[in-house]
């Protein structure tokens, strides 16, 4: 198996599975399986952030990353028009949000517009990877695509670090970091603080 037969094998697993159309099981189709949306709105932990939003930050970093950073493309966010579906009217990742920030975007989003969301970006990142070979992930990750990022709106106040995160390194290095363990970790987030454990 190579490295980007692997990278969609572990990215599968973090996503619905009508994305890769996995038999592997999805981490996301168990945690959010049969939940209500008004459960997904409150964590059950006092002072984290809840499910909802996890879900939606996770979306948004995944969407901005591969279409501002890994490529020079259209946000799925802007391509197809979210904003209005989702009911929120912020364009940035959610890093550095405040308490109250967050409570509001979880009381706003439109939870089934937002699963469409995050499949949107799920597919759009698997057709972006599926284009690369071993070797591209070598490639160097400047400065460009993290100012893209920056001019798109992407970090808010307290998500100035992220700017500098998002270069200096490989291809390979971030979509692993970012696909995989961000995605991972926040997974792990949504099920610390959600309704009921996996």
């Amino acid at each position: 198996m190579d490295a980007v037969a692997l990278l969609l094998g572990q990215h599968a697993r973090l996503h619905s599975a009508t994305v890769a159309e996995s038999e592997a099981g999805s981490l996301e189709d168990d945690l959010l399986g049969g939940i209500a949306d008004a459960e997904l709105r409150v964590g059950s932990l006092p002072g984290h952030n809840p499910p909802v939003w996890v879900w939606w930050h996770i979306a948004r970093t995944e969407d901005v990353l591969m279409n501002s950073v890994v490529i020079d493309g259209e946000q799925v966010f802007d391509r197809d028009r979210w904003a209005g579906s989702l009911s929120v009217e912020r364009r940035d990742i959610g890093t550095g949000m405040d308490a109250a920030a967050v409570e509001q975007l979880a009381t706003a989003v439109d939870i089934p517009a937002l699963r469409a969301y995050r499949s949107a970006v799920g597919s759009r990142t698997r057709e972006i990877v599926s284009g690369f070979g071993a070797e591209d992930l070598d490639r160097s990750i400047d400065g460009r695509g993290a100012a893209r990022a920056r001019e798109a709106g992407a970090f808010g106040p307290g998500a100035e670090w992220v700017d500098a995160a998002w270069q200096g390194t490989t291809l390979g290095f971030l979509l692993g970091r970012n696909l995989l363990v961000h995605n991972a970790l926040h997974v792990g987030e949504a099920i610390v603080v959600g309704p009921r454990s996996i």
